[in-house]
């Protein structure tokens, strides 16, 4: 049986951490391969979805909180997308754009019910030093 809570907050939750693109692909076994022993997927429904720190700050949404989300992107699709998705779901948001970056995405193969295989797009890459000082000092003064 699910409830819904609803919880009474009087401060923002400030969130910082890695953020990505959750995929849901929802698929049907055609067959096994004549290759190899392994099931050929038919593709039947995709669901894009925050994940990640995006995933927390709406799970305080979703439950009467008021998140404040800090993380970074690339100024990609996917990135576009995880933006959208913010904004449709109330989060507010600071997004730092890196363009050494790119956003991660983790592709989830399902069927029946049953995740099949996840594939990970996503690039390594560590924000400078001196630009992460500033940020964490420019944040800080803001929410203190």
């Amino acid at each position: 049986m699910m409830t819904n809570y609803k919880l009474n907050f009087n401060k923002d939750i400030l969130i910082l951490g890695d953020i990505f693109l959750d995929i849901f692909q929802t698929t049907d076994v055609l067959k096994i391969s004549p290759e190899r022993p392994v099931p050929v997927l038919k593709p039947i429904k995709s669901m894009d979805l925050l994940g990640g720190a995006a995933n927390v700050a709406n799970n305080i949404k979703s439950v009467g909180g008021s998140p404040f989300l800090i993380s970074k992107l690339s100024n990609d699709s996917a990135s576009k997308k995880i933006r959208k998705l913010l904004k449709k779901n109330k989060i507010r948001f600071k997004i730092i754009l890196d363009k050494d970056y790119s956003s991660p995405i983790k592709k989830r193969i399902v069927q029946n019910d049953h995740q099949f295989c996840r594939l990970d797009d996503e690039t390594y890459s560590k924000l400078k030093k001196k630009r992460r000082i500033t940020n964490f000092k420019v944040y800080k003064k803001k929410y203190k």
